[in-house]
């Protein structure tokens, strides 16, 4: 069955599915929206037919899921349970059910590529317009259209105190999003997600690009043109592609530098609280650097900050583990040991080193790591990436 050919209602309900997948500041609540629909859903299963690929991704994962989660519970080696009232069985169930969430959606669309692609064109679509609807009100008319906080308690954070020649007072729009670098987080992830399925970048894409850099999102930006540098890494296009890379890196020094000044003065300092952060990590016993802490673990040296509820990590001189990249994230829970083995995963399913180096710049952004866009992105790689047929067959 082909989808996208001759379902375009069933494409539209997929694409409303996986939309409310990307809201990950609105809470779990917001799966409550797709609830009444799932019936529905696992019964257009077999209409499809059941895929032996997906089955097999499907397969791994739950029992990666399965082998963690075990060695949590029984604290194996340097795994901990000390994240306050999160345990070992709340993060093996909620994780669960995401990827049983997830996976009935690849199950509807099958081997259907055409079909994954269009659905990730409309939520592309909807965030996009929507950040540039936010962009040019709040500079025209200095109102925020905010679709954040009338749903959950969290203000966005959109305003700074970085003026910039010819503007003036600047603005940080973050779409349905608490902050710029959590848009860029799950936006980007749909980038990356299309480029994989298909090597090419449209209109909707080139325009989300644009978007990361109107985010004045220091990190948006670095990975930005990392993005652009990566995809050109191919014979001559890379020579061609230098010169407008060297003027974009000079054209942005200016931002980048008042970026600086603004992170890292006053009462937030957020460089600092980051090497905080970075400090107690390699400070750690080395079998902890290598195996990590678990699922439900972190460093002994900052497990007190879950026992009070109501303390910022920032005022008390951490970043927050997720605002530190999910690499940083994999390399707490899972050191080393879970680092090296997921980017050698990476590579497997690919054998592309430019597609490598695309795919790992979203282990650089703040999506979380059993978020159901993580969870997706995986899928994706594990299903559409490259067989044991194409294993020597290395590219560029």
């Amino acid at each position: 069955m082909i989808i996208y050919k001759n379902g375009s209602a069933i494409v539209t309900l997929l694409s409303f599915i996986v939309f409310i997948f990307s809201l990950e500041n609105h809470d779990n609540d917001r799966l409550f929206l797709i609830l009444p629909i799932l019936p529905f859903l696992i019964l257009m299963i077999p209409a499809v037919g059941i895929s032996v690929s997906i089955s097999k991704a499907l397969i791994k994962l739950l029992m990666c899921l399965t082998i963690i989660s075990f060695l949590s519970y029984f604290s194996f080696l340097s795994y901990k349970e000390n994240m306050g009232s999160y345990g070992v069985l709340e993060f093996y169930y909620t994780t669960l059910f995401k990827i049983v969430l997830v996976f009935i959606f690849f199950y509807i669309v099958g081997n259907d590529k055409e079909a994954i692609y269009r659905v990730i064109f409309y939520c592309l679509f909807i965030h996009v317009i929507f950040f540039y609807l936010q962009f040019l009100t709040v500079y025209l008319s200095g109102y925020y259209i905010d679709l954040l906080s009338p749903f959950t308690e969290e203000i966005p954070r959109y305003t700074w105190d970085v003026k910039m020649p010819l503007i003036g007072s600047t603005f940080r729009p973050t779409g349905f999003f608490n902050e710029p670098s959590t848009y860029f987080s799950i936006v980007f992830t749909f980038v990356v997600i299309r480029y994989f399925l298909k090597e090419r970048l449209e209109i909707i894409d080139k325009l989300a690009l644009l978007s990361f850099f109107l985010t004045l999102s220091f990190a948006a930006v670095i990975l930005s043109i990392l993005f652009i540098a990566f995809l050109n890494i191919k014979g001559r296009r890379l020579f061609r592609f230098l010169p407008f890379f060297f003027f974009l890196v000079i054209l942005s020094l200016p931002f980048l530098f008042e970026l600086f000044e603004a992170r890292t003065s006053g009462d937030y300092d957020a460089i600092g609280i980051r090497e905080n952060l970075f400090q107690v990590l390699f400070d750690q016993p080395f079998i902890e650097i290598v195996f990590g802490n678990g699922p439900v673990g972190v460093p002994s040296a900052i497990a007190y900050l879950y026992q009070l509820e109501s303390t910022s990590w920032a005022k008390n001189g951490f970043a927050a583990i997720n605002d530190n990249g999910l690499i940083i994230f994999i390399f707490m829970k899972f050191g080393l040991v879970g680092l090296f083995s997921l980017f050698y995963f990476v590579y497997l399913k690919t054998r592309s080193i430019r597609i490598t180096l695309v795919l790992t710049l979203v282990f650089l952004t703040k999506i979380k790591l059993t978020s159901l866009m993580f969870i997706l992105f995986i899928g994706v790689i594990l299903i559409y990436g490259r067989g044991k047929a194409d294993a020597n067959k290395l590219t560029y």
